[in-house]
């Protein structure tokens, strides 16, 4: 009774964890649903606001065309000699009032933009079919060039591939003429020239535009290095916060932003409630801040501690699983990844104990042997003591690596079920009870366990 009593407790409560998760999963999709719902309309919006001005356009033109033709058959009707050289001046000064016109919209965006513009045109691409290639390679060309001194096109590329803003492009190419424009521009310009309501876009560009402004006061230099794609596929996977991918993708966080993100900003925009994720985000930015935001020297660190039970701060999730299987406790690696548990939580979050990494792999109270070996085992991680091997040669787990790697792989994908433990009577002193053998673990019990 007392087994099955614990099975049943236990598969309660992977339940109620699967459940926490695919309401988390529920919300992130909706909140893409919503995103891609919003795009949709604006670029329907886009598409009938571009017909209006087609239509204008063309009408427009037939008009002008048609009293163009009355006043040249009128002035063909004197019968002189000179009257086809005027045809020809005048079809000549018609097509270069017409581009007179379109440069001179252009210019008037810049001197004067409260002069209405004679007419409506067609903003035609800046690029030709291969735009991909000729961005990188204006922008490449520009790399020595100061942005104040770049035009419409270089800032438009910009936008497009360095921030990866392109649902901005068509304003920017519409209200910014210049790079010299594009600096020059305060909070409230950005909003209504860009047409940003979204106050981390907001606040990405404008950080974006301070450190170019003031690039001896940049802290931390490798931050523009940091694109929000890296915080979303690499990042937020590696402290165990997969489902806040779709919030933070939709907010295009990149290494600026999430640099200067708070426990407000997490609540408010990225819908971060939970007091625990909001700690291991706010760990994991200090960690990267640590390392100066530089990549490089944090992933060779990484490698270097990767089968050994040291520098616990820079453990991924993944790095913890590997751990929990190391300690005998493979069956519950695979909860960690959305547990928002990595290894600057192990060490620095205050409220972090025991009974919180029970609570996450689903371990049930009424699991006091097994949480009594775990509490030891976390004790040893936090002392610094351990120097546990996961893999390789001479250690706890005498398995290759890449045994190793299958074993974190299918705790990562499908959780093994649990063994099933018998009561056992207390030993007397100075002899070992010896319990059940299974499949994965080999279960010995020392007699202070029932002192």
């Amino acid at each position: 009774m007392v087994v099955e009593r614990d099975t049943m407790e236990s598969d309660k409560w992977d339940i109620m964890k699967q459940l926490r998760e695919m309401e988390d999963r529920c919300a992130c999709l909706q909140q893409e649903i919503k995103f891609r719902d919003s795009a949709i309309k604006s670029l329907q919006d886009e598409h009938e606001r571009i017909s209006q001005e087609c239509m204008c356009v063309s009408m427009d033109s037939l008009q002008r065309t048609m009293s163009r033709s009355s006043s040249l058959r009128s002035k063909s009707s004197v019968g002189s000699k000179s009257s086809g050289f005027s045809r020809i001046l005048t079809l000549r000064k018609h097509l270069m009032d017409s581009d007179t016109d379109s440069f001179g919209d252009e210019e008037a965006a810049v001197t004067n933009p409260g002069k209405k513009k004679s007419r409506p045109r067609i903003q035609f691409p800046l690029f030709s079919e291969d735009t991909e290639r000729e961005k990188r390679k204006l922008l490449d060309s520009l790399s020595e060039v100061p942005m104040v001194r770049w035009k419409s096109e270089a800032v438009v590329a910009w936008l497009e591939l360095v921030m990866k803003m392109p649902q901005y492009s068509k304003s920017c190419a519409d209200n910014v003429k210049s790079g010299k424009v594009l600096l020059s521009l305060s909070d409230s310009d950005i909003q209504t020239g860009f047409g940003m309501s979204n106050p981390l876009h907001k606040r990405k560009l404008r950080l974006a535009l301070d450190d170019i402004r003031a690039p001896d006061n940049v802290t931390y230099p490798q931050l523009s290095k940091i694109d929000h794609l890296w915080v979303v596929e690499e990042w937020l996977p590696s402290i165990g916060l997969n489902q806040y991918k779709g919030s933070f993708r939709e907010n295009l966080v990149d290494g600026r932003v999430l640099n200067s993100l708070t426990k407000k900003d997490m609540e408010r925009h990225l819908g971060v409630i939970e007091r625990s994720h909001q700690t291991s985000l706010m760990l994991g930015i200090e960690l990267l801040a640590k390392f100066n935001y530089n990549l490089e020297n944090l992933n060779k660190k990484r490698t270097a501690v990767q089968h050994i039970d040291s520098d616990v701060e820079i453990w991924t999730t993944a790095r913890c699983a590997e751990w929990l299987i190391s300690v005998d406790l493979k069956e519950y690696a695979n909860k960690l990844s959305y547990s928002g548990i990595h290894g600057a939580v192990v060490l620095y979050d205050k409220e972090f104990n025991t009974d919180v990494l029970a609570g996450a792999l689903g371990i049930p109270i009424q699991r006091k042997v097994l949480r009594r070996h775990m509490d030891q085992e976390l004790n040893v991680l936090k002392s610094g003591g351990s120097r546990r091997h996961t893999g390789g040669g001479g250690g706890v787990m005498k398995a290759k690596s890449g045994r190793l790697k299958d074993q974190i792989s299918r705790a990562f994908t499908k959780a093994e079920p649990e063994p099933n433990l018998k009561a056992f009577k207390p030993a007397d002193p100075g002899t070992v009870c010896k319990g059940e053998k299974t499949d994965s673990i080999q279960i010995t019990f020392d007699p202070e366990i029932f002192a």
